[in-house]
């Protein structure tokens, strides 16, 4: 047979020979199509010689003749040539419509090669990508230098990792939990877990106790890691309960508590990490290829994560992920930066959080980044300056706070600097607005703009870190179309990354050069998004994750017949087809009017003035809006300073007349520019800003609607109970 037909239609190929290896008389075997970028298909063939009998159950054989016939290739080879008729292959591709722009990638020994971070991570560490010694890993020691881990050294401590774990009787499917702040040792474990064919889950370290012992079984977990004995401490009178725990391994043991000491002696399952190291490197000496050669066989459909959610809403629920999805995530995001192997990442956020685990592993892997490891969030303004990242992904409470110091530093300039500060940022968005969205800009100004950016930009990003950073990205909220502005007049683009750990952390991002604000930016091309009922934002693709661990009710709820995940959020798409996310659907206020108000709106304005910290709107049911305000302590000086009063401590600051009357003036600028049914009519100025201790915020600075509810009752009821002063 030399002549192909497919659909009907005849190949531009037929009768003519494949290339100077063939004759055109072998027998095809397989057609595959590729699309090209000019909108033409190559039409891919695999031939065997013309002696081969081929019956249809005889592929096996069929693929043995053509290794034959390829005698002088180790690898199998596609035999692709450029279209005989580009403009009929364009027909047929309008015509069938089935063309996909990716290609099979086969190994050497004939096999598809499984696309999984696993067998990218292990690229990197081989040397394939070139950047086996450099460095993959940073963490600061005692003494304040940097210690580092080389791609080779990171893969050969996962690899010990996991020899340690298959010593202490690990086997595939098997489920590990990990305590611990952000440190190399935690990506250690996670990876030789998922190395085994395991799955593993994150616990926030400042969970309370009865959190850690309800994720623990929850999850079924039989290993445990733990970064010190002082967490296990918390535990003891829990861990008795944990009774599927085989083995908890202790990263430090170093400790001059007694206690501590005694709860090792007495807990036959704590080993420390030194010692799982020590049983993996002998028990390696069996098979030493074995870990990585059973990691680069996982397949994409593999569980192998999950993320337990930060509970806004009540007990936290399991995300499960495959490598598939930690894939898609990593490979789309890294392609879209043009990660090539240079980058530097500071990691700070909770790496159980899916937009820390995106950072630190996925995009670190895919893209070959080095990572940085902070001491902790509140050290981040600390530790950027020393670090210098080029791409910086965090929250938009870590912006709001640059924001607002360099406002006050702003604020406190006098003559020329002031001048030079307003002619930047005045430039500044000029140059801006054409950068995003084409505007034009004359000569003078662009010249004028570089200019300022040498002597007034530069000193600034030197100063807070970012002098050398390229992507500046904001996720896990919304951030404030005034922050992002400011950033962006400052020649800091902010891209909004927009998901939620349902969708492994990505459904849309603002394109590079057409940044936004206020939008969630455009769909990448393997999601595809819908609007529902209530235009309600539904998700589909290969980012979507598996369901919730145990939980099928609230699965079925996640994700409908169609494989669509219900996201929770409302949203619209515009004319250019970026994504506008308005508010989530259990966040809308509908009073008792029957008008819906979205509070985060209102909560953003009202957040950007100087020295407010937090603001959460309250109305639902009720016949108006009002607020629970608190004040930011580290610009309480400021505070002060405007209300032209003497420092004082905040539960004094927050009672006195003229800081009163100074937030009024903020809470009626806000509600100039809203619905009459949207404005808060009363407020309270609270003497203590939200914790994530009191469990008034998640560990990524999200509020908890419901227990801030709950615990200042009594002071939202007051504001319902009389009619006065809306400052009181």
């Amino acid at each position: 047979m030399n002549v192909a037909f497919l659909l009907g239609i005849a190949s531009p190929f037929s009768g003519r020979q494949l290339n100077n290896n063939t004759t055109g008389n072998e027998k095809i075997i397989l057609k595959k199509q590729v699309l090209l970028s000019n909108g033409c298909c190559n039409i891919v063939y695999r031939v065997t010689p013309t002696n081969c009998k081929l019956a249809k159950d005889q592929w096996k054989a069929a693929e043995k003749n053509e290794k034959t016939f390829q005698a002088n290739s180790n690898e199998w080879s596609d035999k692709e040539l450029l279209p005989k008729h580009p403009n009929g292959n364009g027909l047929y591709h309008l015509l069938t419509n089935k063309f996909k722009p990716t290609k099979e990638k086969w190994t050497q020994d004939g096999k598809k090669r499984q696309e999984t971070l696993l067998n990218l991570f292990f690229d990197n560490v081989q040397g394939l990508n070139g950047v086996q010694n450099r460095v993959a890993l940073a963490k600061r020691s005692r003494d304040g230098t940097w210690y580092k881990w080389t791609w080779k050294q990171y893969g050969e401590l996962v690899v010990k990792t996991a020899n340690g774990l298959l010593a202490l009787g690990f086997t595939y499917g098997d489920h590990v939990t990990i305590l611990s702040a952000n440190c190399p040792e935690w990506l250690f474990a996670d990876l030789a877990t998922m190395c085994l064919g395991g799955s593993t889950a994150g616990i926030y370290p400042n969970d309370v106790a009865e959190q850690i012992v309800f994720i623990n079984q929850n999850f079924d977990a039989k290993f445990f890691f733990v970064d010190s004995l002082k967490q296990l401490v918390r535990l003891k009178p829990f861990l008795n309960q944990l009774t599927k725990l085989i083995y908890i391994i202790v990263l430090s043991l170093e400790t001059d508590n007694q206690e501590e000491r005694d709860m090792v002696e007495t807990d036959s399952r704590i080993i420390s990490y030194a010692r799982l190291l020590e049983l993996g490197k002998t028990y390696s000496e069996r098979s030493p290829n074995y870990v990585e050669e059973n990691a680069r066989k996982i397949t994409p459909d593999t569980f192998c994560m999950t993320v337990y959610t930060s509970g806004t809403t009540g007990q936290p629920k399991g995300a499960c992920y495959s490598h598939q999805n930690i894939y898609c995530v990593g490979t789309t995001i890294a392609e879209e930066l043009n990660c090539q192997g240079r980058d530097i990442l500071l990691s700070f956020l909770p790496l159980c959080h899916v937009a820390e685990r995106i950072q630190s592993l996925f995009l670190a892997i895919a893209g070959k980044c080095s990572v940085y490891f902070a001491e902790s969030i509140q050290r981040v303004r600390e530790e950027l300056p020393q670090v210098r990242p080029t791409i910086f992904m965090c929250v938009p409470r870590v912006w709001e706070k640059l924001y607002q110091a360099l406002q006050a530093e702003f604020e406190t300039t006098t003559g020329m600097k002031r001048h030079l500060l307003h002619q930047t940022l005045l430039f500044g968005r000029l140059a801006r607005l054409h950068r995003n969205y084409g505007k034009s800009i004359s000569r003078a100004a662009m010249f004028e703009w570089l200019i300022l950016s040498l002597l007034v930009v530069r000193k600034i990003r030197v100063t807070i870190g970012l002098d050398r950073c390229h992507t500046f990205a904001s996720g896990a909220a919304p951030l404030s179309e005034e922050v992002a502005m400011f950033f962006g007049d400052l020649g800091m683009d902010v891209r909004q990354v927009y998901g939620q750990s349902e969708s492994t952390g990505i459904i849309a991002y603002s394109p590079k050069r057409a940044i936004r604000p206020g939008n969630t930016g455009k769909v990448p091309s393997v999601i595809q998004v819908k609007l529902g009922d209530n235009n309600e934002i539904l998700c589909k693709g290969p980012n979507v994750f598996l369901g919730y661990y145990k939980d099928p009710g609230a699965s079925k709820t996640a994700l409908d017949e169609d494989g669509y995940l219900h996201t929770g959020d409302v949203g619209m798409f515009d004319e250019e087809g970026f994504l506008w996310v308005t508010d989530r659907l259990k966040d809308l206020i509908k009073t008792a009017g029957g008008k819906f108000v979205a509070p985060q709106k209102i909560e953003n304005r009202l957040k950007m003035y100087p020295g407010i910290s937090h603001v959460v709107v309250i109305g639902d049911r009720r016949p108006y809006c009002v607020a629970l305000i608190t004040l930011d302590e580290s610009q309480l000086k400021n505070i002060c300073t405007k209300a032209q009063i003497i420092v004082q401590p905040v539960e004094e600051v927050v009672k006195n007349r003229k800081v009163l009357q100074l937030v009024d003036s903020y809470v009626q600028q806000v509600n100039d520019g809203l619905a009459s049914y949207e404005q808060i009519k009363y407020y309270k100025l609270l003497p203590e800003d939200f914790t994530i201790e009191r469990e008034e915020m998640t560990p990524t600075l999200k509020i908890r609607r419901k227990q801030i509810e709950q615990r200042y009752k009594e002071w939202i009821d007051s504001m319902y109970s009389v009619a006065s002063s809306g400052s009181s």
